[in-house]
């Protein structure tokens, strides 16, 4: 039994043995394939030229050296897995960096498609993607930099400043919806940071930037809350010029049709140079009534309805023939934007109802008058001379 017992020992130690060998020769087996597919892949590495082929042969050298790091190791592969396989990354990083930003160029969305299908399997695509959109950024940048400071020259500066931001949203289309959203997004922030909300070139940059978005509606979100604090400005500059006609006039002259000439010919302006937008014309149509407002108000302080030039005489008094002046005017704009005159139509109706009420009054005194004369038969009363 004891005989026994040893050979079963001696015969089991023996398995061990032969089983931890045997394992080791796998190991040098797979060591050894990995090590010539390696080299396989090296030797077509250096005769492949198409660049999305040669990037998926590095990953795959990659990822061999990864599940086997002792490939390492081997004296006569370690500078071709290093220092050999990262010079072919970096150039074949280099060539497919290039061939994105020429497709991108030319809008040459098959050239850019394998240039991104590279870099992806180079794992360097976010990498190269944020160069891309930080360097058209850039460009963006200096080109509305150059146009906020040459002011002299900005009919010519803004159609290229325009085109280019054109140009740039159409090559990060091409890059997926995503890289088109994170462009978007810095363009945002660099329009509101270079472009003065008193620019004399705001408006047309408004409006050529709306016949942009019009052609991208899937990423104009952002460039349409960076545009709103210029189209406000407009606006706000729009008033701005009404307001200053209305508080420059001196109603007591006699020109009122100058006038009423001059502001009706400035809101048809105004309007007409903010038709081209839906939102701008909206708020034109605003402005023209805040503009009739503060008309409404400049006249109703100039009228003058106290007792002296409410009487009714043989001669109107120089505050009478302005109180009808002012009357016409507010009657003609009333009558031109009946919509936005109701500040206006306000003020003339209660203006109109205390004269003609005045006037009521002054002739039931002078008919009072003209029987209590007649029936004291003092002689004709006055008033029927």
């Amino acid at each position: 039994m004891f005989r026994f017992a040893k050979t079963l020992d001696s015969l089991l130690r023996d398995y061990r043995e032969m089983t931890t060998k045997l394992e080791q020769l796998v190991l040098e087996r797979n060591i050894t394939a990995d090590a010539i597919r390696c080299e396989e892949l090296i030797e077509s590495l250096e005769k492949r030229h198409e660049i999305v082929k040669r990037s998926e042969i590095i990953c795959e050298i990659k990822g061999i050296v990864a599940d086997d790091p002792d490939l390492l190791s081997i004296s006569w592969l370690r500078d071709t897995l290093t220092t050999r396989l990262k010079a072919v990354e970096n150039e074949v990083r280099r060539s497919a960096a290039d061939d994105m930003r020429r497709g991108l160029v030319s809008l040459n969305a098959s050239l850019v498609t394998s240039a991104l299908r590279a870099l992806s399997n180079l794992g360097v695509l976010e990498a190269e993607l944020e160069v891309q959109l930080s360097s058209s950024a850039a460009e963006v940048d200096v080109k509305l930099v150059e146009l906020s400071s040459a002011l002299d020259s900005s009919v010519r500066l803004l159609p290229q400043c325009v085109n280019l931001i054109h140009s740039q949203l159409e090559q990060c289309a091409l890059l997926g919806a995503t890289q088109l959203t994170k462009f978007v997004e810095k363009l945002a922030r660099i329009i509101r940071a270079r472009v003065p909300l008193d620019a004399p070139f705001s408006l047309r940059f408004v409006q050529l930037m709306s016949r942009v978005l019009n052609s991208r509606p899937e990423c104009s979100g952002p460039l349409i809350e960076a545009l709103r604090p210029l189209k406000n400005a407009i606006l706000s500059q729009s008033l701005g010029r009404l307001h200053q006609i209305v508080e420059q006039h001196d109603f007591a002259t006699i020109q009122n049709s100058v006038f009423v000439d001059k502001l009706v010919a400035a809101i048809e302006e105004e309007m007409k140079r903010l038709e081209w937008d839906v939102e701008l014309r909206e708020e034109a149509q605003k402005n023209t009534q805040k503009c009739l407002d503060i008309v409404a108000k400049r006249l109703e302080s100039e009228i003058k309805l106290d007792v002296e030039n409410l009487l009714l005489g043989d001669r109107l008094r120089s505050d009478q023939h302005k109180n009808y002046r002012l009357l016409e005017i507010m009657n003609t704009l009333a009558a031109k934007w009946p919509s936005q005159a109701k500040s206006l139509l306000a003020v003339e109706n209660e203006s109109v109802a205390v004269i003609m009420e005045a006037i009521r009054q002054s002739i039931f005194s002078i008919i009072a008058s003209m029987h209590r004369e007649m029936d004291d038969s003092k002689g004709i009363s006055p008033y029927m001379q």
